[in-house]
């Protein structure tokens, strides 16, 4: 079972992390707290936003692993 982010809005697993300002952030995503790229991106194009994303990082399942096991210890 994927113990990471899944997206809000296609409820797939979110394995690519991203950073937008907060101000782009808060206009594109609405109501969403966790998108994914693709996502994000057909919202800011709906809504007519452009952005750029400030960072673009991997993120697999056992990077959730990891992060998991460090909250028990």
């Amino acid at each position: 079972m994927w113990r990471g982010e899944v997206c809000k809005r296609c409820h797939r697993r979110n394995v690519i992390g991203f950073n937008v300002s907060d101000g782009v952030w808060a206009t594109v995503a609405g109501d969403f707290n966790i998108l994914c790229p693709t996502c994000f991106d057909e919202l800011a194009e709906e809504k007519g936003v452009e952005y750029q994303f400030d960072a673009v990082y991997p993120v697999s399942w056992s990077m959730w692993e990891e992060i998991g096991n460090e909250k028990m210890d």
